[in-house]
């Protein structure tokens, strides 16, 4: 029983991202499996807590870039980007895609309220300069692309995003990945081709990559 057990654990913990799925727990004690169920219940408590959405808040005072809140209008079904919006309509988006070098997205602030993003795809927004820590919280988002964006640096919170399975950050500036990148376990496919990445962490090697594109960059 303890067996199975441990076998539920290790699984659980490896999707909320405070265990990877090589950890040994069938080796731990009494008070290491508790500590361990311990932090997943916090884990699963923080992203479970409801984001709440300031009363009468309208779709532009959450999406401050006027590019981003007009696709987020037009998503769901809203008439102006001044239309008062809540949780509930905001939690219907499921993509957020800007695919042409005229768009002109500058920031992403307010992303953590589309709480079942699957889908962010972003091409040629080199007016885009950082992406917000708030994004890690964004638990069902599954594919990124940045390629071709002004972006520079990745926010560590990248890492809490156990369901992302497609990774592009290709023809960006981005100089490093975060020390703890092998906490993606889902993670399958990864393009870093043509950025300054010059090393990578070790955690990467946690991973069971199908697909690992990095043309252009020096390191094996």
């Amino acid at each position: 029983m303890k067996k199975v057990f441990c076998i539920v654990l290790i699984l659980l913990a490896s999707l909320v991202g405070v265990a990877n799925a090589e950890t040994d727990v069938t080796s731990m004690t009494d008070e290491e499996l508790y500590s361990l169920r311990l932090q997943i219940n916090q884990e699963l408590a923080v992203r479970n807590k409801a984001i709440t959405i300031p009363e009468g808040s309208t779709i532009a005072d959450l999406f401050p870039d006027t590019v981003f809140a007009k696709q987020i209008r037009d998503s769901i079904g809203a008439f102006s980007i001044n239309d008062i919006v809540t949780q509930e309509r905001l939690s219907t988006v499921e993509s957020v895609h800007f695919l042409n070098k005229n768009d002109g997205l500058t920031n992403l602030e307010g992303i953590q309220y589309l709480t079942n993003l699957r889908s962010l795809l972003l091409y040629y927004q080199s007016e885009l300069r950082e992406i917000p820590d708030t994004i890690g919280k964004l638990f069902y988002l599954r594919e990124i692309s940045f390629e071709k964006c002004g972006i520079s640096k990745l926010p560590d919170s990248i890492c809490n995003l156990a369901n992302l399975s497609w990774f592009n950050i290709s023809n960006t500036d981005i100089s490093s990945l975060p020390d703890d990148f092998g906490n993606l376990s889902a993670l399958k496919e990864l393009d870093i081709s043509y950025t300054k990445i010059s090393e990578l962490p070790i955690s990467i090697y946690n991973l069971e990559l199908n697909t690992f594109k990095r043309d252009g960059l020096d390191f094996d």
